[in-house]
């Protein structure tokens, strides 16, 4: 490369992690959907 500035490439990596967790209240549909009235995280 002609120019010193942009001879060197720095590289960063970050570790990220999520989490998620909630309560489905189904009063019509819980018959048919087998995830209703439950704790569901992901």
């Amino acid at each position: 490369m002609p120019m010193e500035a942009f001879r060197t490439l720095h590289l960063a990596i970050y570790l990220n992690a999520f989490a998620d967790m909630g309560h489905v209240w189904d009063t019509r549909c819980a018959a048919l959907n087998p995830l209703a009235n439950q704790c569901l995280n992901g």
